[in-house]
């Protein structure tokens, strides 16, 4: 489907972070349903402002659309399958 965040089982494990795993085949999906005012203690403020323009930015995109437009980034095209995305390309990223 596209390039994990290293980290992101620590995402996956916030406490009250409802989600869902599901088998792929050869790998694994995780969906997320996040509604209202939840509060995340897990989080500081930072992080909560990087989430907050991640979701304006990407929040009302499909699956699909997401996976489009992660796979024109300059850090997806010239990584090569299954290594790991140099922190370089971060300022490269359309987001």
């Amino acid at each position: 489907m596209g390039a994990v965040p290293i980290g992101h089982d620590s995402i996956i494990d916030l406490s009250g972070v409802p989600c869902e795993e599901v088998d792929m085949g050869e790998t694994y999906a995780y969906y997320f349903n996040l509604q209202g005012g939840s509060d995340y203690p897990a989080l500081n403020e930072e992080d909560k402002r990087i989430m907050d323009f991640v979701i304006a930015r990407l929040g009302k995109m499909s699956k699909d659309e997401i996976v489009a437009f992660m796979h024109k980034e300059q850090a997806y095209t010239k990584t090569a399958y299954k290594d790991i995305i140099l922190f370089k390309y971060a300022e490269s990223l359309q987001i």
